[in-house]
């Protein structure tokens, strides 16, 4: 178990050779991501992140509770987890990623307000969620399927999508949205089922 305030790696992978359990930052300072970080268990990163490199984290559950963003906007985000991979501060706010990727193993939870990217988001795993949400990039991909956490079916999903927006699998199948909006730019591609309180969308659907 490795824990810290104010963490910054810039050399080799973590976990690369020896794999640590788990890592966890406290809520203090900031954490700068420049190598792959790779855990067996959980990565829980409390404080604000910045991303110094394209990265990859690899472990069970990842948790962002804070802030995450680029030092320079053409950085990549790759997360492998086969637990519940968990956003729950803003996005690319500040600086956005490159682009962000979630693998098919597991699933997401946006607990945020706002995901930034400047090309495209692709969600591989089914996506909770968790807050009233904007998402905006270039080619967003939702490969599994898309509800809103159990508890409350009022969450807000909008999607300002300058290229694809693709929905794959069922929308609201579980637990509907409250609303689901895309805007007037690029063009939607939705599934056979989507339930959601109001719709609306602004570009073309098929």
């Amino acid at each position: 178990v490795f824990t810290a305030e104010g963490y910054s790696h810039g050399g080799g992978a973590v976990g690369a050779t020896a794999t640590l359990a788990s890592l966890t930052t406290d809520s203090a300072g900031t954490s700068v991501v420049k190598a792959d970080v790779t855990t067996s268990a959980a990565q829980t990163y409390n404080d604000a992140v910045t991303i110094g490199a394209n990265v990859t984290l690899a472990g069970t559950a990842i948790t962002l509770d804070s802030t995450v963003n680029a030092d320079v906007n053409t950085r990549t985000l790759t997360i492998n987890g086969s637990g519940v991979t968990s956003f729950n501060g803003v996005v690319g706010g500040t600086t956005p990623l490159s682009s962000l990727t979630t693998d098919a193993g597991g699933g997401t939870t946006i607990g945020t307000s706002g995901i930034t990217t400047v090309a495209a988001q692709t969600y591989g795993d089914n996506v909770t969620i968790g807050a009233s949400s904007t998402l905006t990039g270039a080619a967003i991909t939702f490969s599994g399927t898309v509800n809103a956490d159990a508890a409350v079916n009022a969450r807000a999903l909008t999607v300002t999508d300058s290229g694809a927006t693709t929905f794959t699998g069922a929308v609201g199948g579980t637990a509907r949205l409250g609303s689901l909006v895309t805007t007037s730019s690029g063009t939607t591609s939705l599934p056979g089922a989507v339930t959601a309180t109001t719709m609306n969308f602004g570009d073309s659907v098929s």
